[in-house]
């Protein structure tokens, strides 16, 4: 996906008569016009794409009591609705292999029209404002973010190596997916940084952490130059890469639990964690922090 920036976001005439203009707030939940063409969305998934209904069932633990002739889903609630969609999206990205060029002719037959379902879906959500959207690996919805930030990451993590970009991945799927986990997102932020500035920074020591190469930074700053001039024209200190590593270790206040200044992880902090990590292991993943 591609952020378009050169036209401005679009509003009903009333609004724009009305002086509004800009942005509109996404909208959580499901609201009124939004809940039939998602209970539709969903009914066609359970009668389109065979034993879905049941899997959706067994994922949400729920007893949907639907009628096999038209799975009609418009008297869920919210929150069924929603863990529905969801586990759809999941279910059929495992049967129809969605990202795996190796399928047989019929299942790629069948992730074909699956996809078409799905990018129905995306446009539902986006039409509508939905603070919903679908993930880009098809495997559910997550928290919309602007789609430049998300290129972002996905750039990151191709560049970046693998366990870094798996630590990575879980990180913004633990921060941004449906069901949420800030503590791991921002355990898997920490992580994700370690194992790129580690190598570069502390690749002997026997027990190396986020905190210890924070340490080590602090001591040799001039051991380090960042692929950035600084006013002057020369290659910029690592001063700022520091600075931001302490911000992530200092604030993942959960690490030590039962500590004066322990504190659970929020979704907010964890959020940011994660956007911090992207940043910090696109540095060290592509070169732009350099050892002398």
């Amino acid at each position: 996906m591609t952020h378009q920036t050169s036209e401005p976001p679009w509003r009903p005439l009333s609004e724009r008569v009305a002086g509004l203009n800009g942005e509109r707030e996404l909208v959580e939940g499901v609201p009124d016009y939004l809940r039939p063409h998602l209970a539709l969305w969903s009914s066609r998934s359970m009668t389109g794409f065979p034993d879905t209904a049941r899997a959706v069932e067994l994922l949400i633990h729920q007893n949907l009591n639907l009628n096999p002739q038209t799975f009609d889903m418009t008297q869920a609630n919210e929150v069924v609705l929603l863990d529905a969609v969801d586990a759809a999206l999941r279910v059929n990205r495992i049967m129809t292999g969605a990202l795996d060029p190796t399928v047989d002719e019929r299942t790629a037959e069948k992730r074909k029209l699956w996809l078409l379902h799905v990018r129905d879906l995306q446009n539902i959500l986006r039409s509508a404002g939905s603070a919903w959207q679908v993930k880009q690996d098809y495997d559910g919805l997550e928290r919309r973010v602007d789609d430049t930030v998300v290129e972002a990451t996905i750039a990151t993590e191709n560049a970046a190596p693998s366990d870094a970009s798996g630590h990575l991945r879980r990180a913004w799927n633990a921060a941004f997916g449906y069901q949420p986990n800030p503590a791991l997102a921002y355990s898997e932020a920490v992580k994700a940084v370690e194992a790129v500035a580690i190598p570069l920074t502390i690749p002997t020591d026997p027990q190396p952490t986020l905190g210890k190469v924070r340490a080590h930074l602090e001591l040799v700053p001039h051991k380090y130059i960042l692929g950035i001039a600084d006013k002057h024209g020369s290659p910029a200190s690592a001063e700022s890469v520091t600075k931001l590593i302490a911000l992530l270790w200092h604030g993942q206040r959960d690490r030590h639990a039962g500590g004066p200044t322990t504190s659970p992880i929020n979704q907010e902090t964890a959020q940011a964690a994660v956007h911090v990590a992207v940043l910090l292991v696109q540095f060290f993943s592509t070169g732009v922090i350099k050892k002398l």
